[in-house]
């Protein structure tokens, strides 16, 4: 998903009470696997488990 599309959906989601977080990935396309990427694949996964940790108590 595009940056504008992804922020678009982060907004409605929030907008009806969902939890949610969009980050921005640079330097890779659809996957998380690219060792050049920002956030690096490690950090996003560490960002996703928080996510799910303080989402799913």
């Amino acid at each position: 998903m595009d940056d504008r599309g992804g922020r678009g959906s982060d907004h409605q989601l929030q907008g009806v009470g969902v939890r949610a977080t969009f980050v921005t990935v640079h330097g890779t396309g659809h996957s998380l696997s690219t060792p050049t990427e920002q956030p690096s694949p490690d950090h996003l996964a560490d960002q996703v488990a928080n996510f799910l940790e303080q989402t799913l108590r």
